[in-house]
């Protein structure tokens, strides 16, 4: 990924918005669940498919984010990953060792 390998040049994290870049060199990110958001608009289609006008619907949105961290990454620019960060990936998210 160009923009790790030229912010890893100059000792710069990168903090992506998508979990797929945390494994690329991103450092952490809080990120909705592709699975949840892929029920939700599963859900949504069904109620389409049997029949409800999709412009009388409500918007619906995954609430909750996951935590993901590249601790690997984070160690090799130095930085220190607060505990409590560290808490909420392991609780509900994913971290790089």
């Amino acid at each position: 990924m160009t923009v790790v390998k030229n912010t890893d040049a100059k000792k710069i994290p990168v903090f992506p918005s998508v979990t797929t870049m945390i494994k690329q060199g991103g450092i952490a990110t809080v990120s909705v669940s592709q699975y949840e958001l892929g029920k939700l608009t599963g859900q949504m289609a069904a109620e389409i498919l049997a029949g409800k006008n999709p412009g009388n619907m409500a918007l619906r949105y995954v609430k909750l984010g996951q935590t993901y961290i590249n601790l690997k990454h984070a160690e090799e620019l130095g930085l220190d990953v607060p505990k409590t960060a560290l808490n909420q990936a392991q609780k509900k998210g994913s971290i790089i060792k």
